[in-house]
């Protein structure tokens, strides 16, 4: 495949690891596009390497770790929430990335990724248990999101399938973790509840949905942090261990 077929097949998988690694929708796909340029511009060498996908992975890491050491002012969040090993957990749990990869991308030893994963796994669930809310009108999924996230840690006590149900739990409950669908159970959107929920609890959202390029096209506000469908528990682990740590740094 050309060179530029691959970088547009893998656009919105590097629009959702930008994000994740900046915590925001702006920023992640501003490292994309500084990308893109380097691109354009005969910057990026990947002669070198034997796989263009973690190549490119490899260069929003090193844009962001550019920015890290060029600026003082950087939130701190940012610097914690970007070691090499929190960059292997994302990469294997989201990206799906063989620990061969995750090597060339990080620029580290294979035998060392699935050290790297453990750590950060262990790390960020003993800081960030907190209380989480499901939103989502599928009740096995639900189930297995909840059951995933007491797992975890969280304590998870109710979970809505309406946009009016959502807004009233979160309401009970002051979630600062929620796990949303888009399409909920009454033809309700799971995003205008979590926006209607933010006006009044100041909570960290991942979305879940079947098809996460419709929410990375750049072309409006959209979330920072998703999962798509299916999920893998190791996913949910760490996506929203990623954005947990964001928000409550953040805070």
């Amino acid at each position: 495949m050309p060179l530029h077929e691959h970088l547009q097949a893998l656009l919105p998988s590097l629009r959702r690891y930008a994000r994740s690694l900046t915590g925001k929708q702006r920023e992640g796909d501003q490292l994309v596009e500084d990308l893109l340029n380097q691109l354009l511009e005969d910057k990026l060498d990947l002669s070198h390497t034997a796989s263009s996908r973690p190549a490119f992975y490899k260069a929003l890491g090193d844009l962001v770790d550019v920015q890290i050491e060029a600026s003082d002012i950087l939130p701190e969040y940012l610097r914690l929430a970007n070691t090499t090993d929190r960059r292997a957990l994302l990469l294997t749990s989201v990206e799906n990335f063989s620990d061969e990869e995750v090597a060339e991308a990080l620029d580290i030893e294979t035998d060392s990724v699935q050290d790297r994963v453990r750590n950060a796994t262990e790390e960020l669930l003993s800081s960030l248990a907190t209380t989480a809310m499901v939103i989502e009108d599928e009740p096995f999924i639900a189930y297995d999101l909840a059951t995933t996230l007491r797992g975890l840690g969280h304590t998870v006590p109710a979970t809505a399938n309406t946009h009016a149900q959502a807004v009233a739990l979160a309401k009970m409950h002051k979630p600062s973790l929620i796990l949303a669908d888009l399409r909920l159970a009454d033809e309700s959107s799971g995003l205008e509840a979590v926006e209607e929920i933010q006006e009044f609890c100041n909570a960290q959202v991942v979305f879940i949905t079947a098809y996460p390029e419709q929410l990375l096209t750049g072309d409006k506000p959209e979330p920072a942090f998703l999962i798509p469908k299916p999920f893998k528990t190791k996913t949910v682990t760490a996506v929203v261990c990623q954005a947990l740590l964001m928000h409550q740094m953040a805070r």
